[in-house]
């Protein structure tokens, strides 16, 4: 198969260029920019023109919909942009998809919740979405479920890979910088390696299985949460990743108010994974091994 990936120069999109090395199937990496010498086809799924011709030439067969307009303090102040890419991106995404009969798999947020309840949301919670990102991420959703594609969302969050800047590598560069640092301990996810999510997103791949797709003839169907294993709050995820990279820094616990570290998140965005685990009969790793995975790969790099 041919295996179209947009924002391919994101966490997603690079892990998914180290991990798909040797894979049967050809994978075509696009977005619209470059990232070292990482060969990448110039895609802007803002364009439906564009998508419709790179399917066309490259005979793409699959989609993995990795474009987003990913910083969420950033989305506060630009909201035209975040939901030009995270919202019309994917409808573009999904009308191209459907008039090609090629499946897509998109790459969505547990920010679609408002991180209000004090319990890990299922798929079929109904959205309450938070802050920008979060309404333009479901908007998104919404898109790709009234085209009549078949599709699979997945529903990540905590995101974080050896590449380039995200929650992990961002903390430990301003950790061996400071003695000490103000951590909020009042926010709490699921920290979540890009490569658990990856090595799902390949397995679906890999295995042809397209009966857990949705599509609007199937109604609301197709949409999954995927995280790593348990539960962390930002200064646990920072104690952990220091201790395991080595810094001599002392992390102190504070409200976000207070901290040094403000990731702009919901106070809890926990996933529910039941509907991943008994569907699929995946084994998620917890989040502390997928870390020392992680930091280790970094220190060796």
């Amino acid at each position: 198969m041919n295996i179209l990936v947009t924002g391919a120069n994101g966490q997603i999109g690079r892990t998914l260029r180290e991990l798909s090395k040797g894979a049967s199937d050809r994978y075509i990496f696009s977005d619209v920019s470059q990232v070292g010498d990482a060969e990448t086809l110039y895609l802007d799924v803002t364009n439906p023109d564009a998508l419709d011709i790179v399917c066309e030439s490259e005979m793409v067969d699959f989609i993995v919909n990795c474009a987003s307009f990913s910083d969420v303090a950033l989305a506060e102040d630009d909201h035209v942009m975040a939901d030009l890419v995270n919202r019309e991106g994917a409808a573009n995404v999904s009308k191209t998809a459907a008039a090609r009969d090629i499946p897509v798999l998109h790459i969505s947020t547990a920010y679609v919740f408002s991180g209000e309840s004090s319990l890990p949301s299922r798929e079929e919670l109904s959205p309450s979405p938070w802050g920008v990102y979060g309404v333009t991420k479901f908007a998104g959703e919404v898109a790709i479920r009234a085209s009549k594609c078949r599709y699979m969302i997945l529903r990540t969050g905590w995101i974080y890979s050896p590449f380039g800047r995200n929650p992990l590598t961002d903390l430990l560069k301003f950790c061996a910088m400071h003695r000490s640092v103000k951590v909020p301990y009042d926010r709490i996810g699921t920290p979540t390696s890009a490569y658990t999510v990856c090595r799902f997103i390949l397995d679906v791949i890999a295995s042809g299985d397209l009966t857990k797709f949705g599509c609007a003839e199937k109604g609301f169907k197709g949409i999954y949460n995927i995280t790593d294993e348990g539960v962390a709050s930002w200064y646990d995820f920072a104690q952990s990743a220091i201790s395991l990279y080595g810094i001599p820094v002392e992390t102190l616990p504070a409200l976000w108010e207070e901290s040094q570290l403000k990731e702009k998140c919901p106070v809890y965005s926990v996933l529910d994974k039941s509907a991943v685990k008994k569907d699929f009969g995946v084994v998620l790793p917890h989040w502390m091994d997928s870390l020392a995975d992680c930091v280790r790969i970094i220190k060796e790099s």
